[in-house]
């Protein structure tokens, strides 16, 4: 049995999986080239240490208490270091408030593992982070097989593999890396029930939403995916009425997973919020980020201005959620035209995302959104400086390339006569839901990552399967 796991596609995929995946951490840790944690990375572990010290989930809002928040982490950050009250010591509280923009599932691993191993978390997070890829891609591989065959299985399992921002992605101890696992395995429960007409459904569907709403506390941008997934489900069981119930069963039980989170928040502003109070901002932040007739900027720093100059304290607060959600609704209602002007705009960047993987180039000594000047937007950008663009930024290139291989290979296989359309359209729905929801508010590459496995098996089908029409394998039975 032990000789057969060894020689089966499970062991390869495996396998390669871990062994990219342990490079790029390696390369992570030599600091060569390589792009360090984000600033964002280093507030949830901030957050993270601050529940340890018994102060709750917290963030800063005055210099002196981002001071303290900061010596913290370099206190915790040290190697070796214990938790002791001198570790964790904030000497005052003034200057902190709850958090509320984000969901608190980074910060409560991060005390977890301060918890549980008592010892600063962050390789310990990078490591969890591989595991749950090697779990991630088992799935992907077991979703290709049942719903295709061995071989797009095999293929699907060695890009998923071989995809350097989804190698990055796990190591970077964010967040969007993280939750990529729980999007995944909320697909697999849901393709699981689909196999099942009795009991067994009801464990699934279940089992479906409790994952994608674990996933809720890391991003929210996901949980409302069921609502959308219905017309996936339906188009490929060809039962309404299952599929609706189905998928608000699923709905239902991610809003109950994320129940704590929103009570938390409705003793706090009064509003029950599962997500965050950063929606009303984003939505602002994607009008600004094209040249647009409101005069949006496309920065954080373009939203504190804007909340301060209306006597909001910040522009992540409950209050200017509301207030920027209104003028969102405001501005896309008195401007539709700039607003699907917007809209269109985005669509290059879906089918030519550009995924990062860490690369640091030496040769960037400007951050592209140094270089868009007051009214120029990105594309006049890239117009003005085009040997610059491509010398500093052909790691991203290389990657809208891939990802318009991808977006090919779905377009072929929809458009040429194939029996398997219904169930490529359910399996790309998490995709198809991810770029919808971002197209219409704001994108980025980090937003789509996450749904990327999804375009990974489409590109693996069409490899397989062939561009030729007569020339299309078939489905396994299940």
């Amino acid at each position: 049995m032990y000789r057969r796991f060894l020689q089966h596609p499970y062991f390869t995929i495996i396998s390669l999986t871990l062994l990219v995946r342990i490079v790029f951490l390696f390369w992570f840790w030599s600091g060569y080239y390589v792009r360090p944690a984000t600033t964002l990375s280093q507030i949830y572990f901030m957050q993270g240490y601050g529940i340890v010290a018994g102060y709750g989930y917290i963030r800063p809002i005055s210099d002196p208490a981002k001071a303290q928040f900061n010596a913290m982490y370099h206190r915790v950050s040290q190697k070796d270091t214990r938790r002791s009250p001198e570790t964790f010591e904030i000497k005052s509280n003034n200057g902190f408030v709850p958090e509320i923009s984000h969901p608190p599932g980074m910060p409560i691993l991060v005390a977890s593992i301060l918890y549980i191993f008592d010892t600063e978390p962050h390789i310990i997070i990078q490591l969890l982070g591989i595991f749950f890829d090697l779990i991630a891609v088992a799935m992907v591989y077991w979703i290709s097989r049942a719903s295709f065959n061995e071989k797009v299985a095999f293929i699907t399992g060695l890009l998923y593999a071989i995809f350097p921002p989804l190698a990055r992605s796990s190591i970077s101890m964010d967040p969007d890396g993280l939750i990529t696992v729980f999007i995944i395995a909320s697909f697999f429960c849901l393709l699981k029930s689909i196999y099942y007409n009795n009991w067994f459904m009801s464990i699934w569907l279940p089992l479906s939403g409790i994952a994608l709403g674990l996933g809720g506390y890391l991003r929210p941008d996901f949980i409302f995916m069921p609502i959308f997934i219905v017309f996936g489900f339906w188009a490929y069981t060809r039962r309404f009425l299952r599929s609706l119930c189905a998928m608000a069963l699923v709905q239902i039980i991610v809003l109950l997973t994320l129940f704590p989170w929103a009570y938390r928040n409705y003793t706090l502003t009064g509003r029950w919020i599962f997500s965050s109070t950063m929606v009303g901002a984003v939505l602002i932040t994607g009008l600004g980020e094209f040249a647009n007739p409101w005069g949006f900027g496309q920065l954080d720093e373009d939203r504190e201005q804007q909340a301060a100059a209306q006597g909001l304290s910040s522009a992540w607060t409950s209050e200017a959620d509301l207030y920027f959600r209104n003028i969102f609704f405001k501005s896309i209602t008195n401007k539709p035209d700039a607003y699907l002007a917007s809209i269109i705009k985005r669509l290059p960047f879906i089918i030519a995302t550009p995924y990062e993987f860490g690369f640091s180039n030496p040769w960037k000594v400007k951050k592209f959104y140094e270089l868009r000047q007051e009214g120029i937007d990105l594309y006049q950008t890239m117009l003005s400086y085009p040997l610059y663009i491509a010398s500093v930024y052909f790691d991203y290139i290389l990657m809208s390339l891939f990802n318009i291989i991808c977006f090919f290979s779905l377009m072929v296989i929809f458009l040429k006569k194939s029996n398997n359309k219904r169930l490529i359209f359910f399996i790309m729905c998490p995709h198809f839901y991810n770029i919808i929801s971002h197209i219409l508010t704001h994108t980025e590459a980090r937003f789509l990552l996450p749904t990327m496995y999804c375009l990974i098996i489409a590109l693996a089908y069409a490899l397989v399967n062939g561009f030729h029409k007569n020339n299309e394998l078939t489905v396994d039975s299940h």
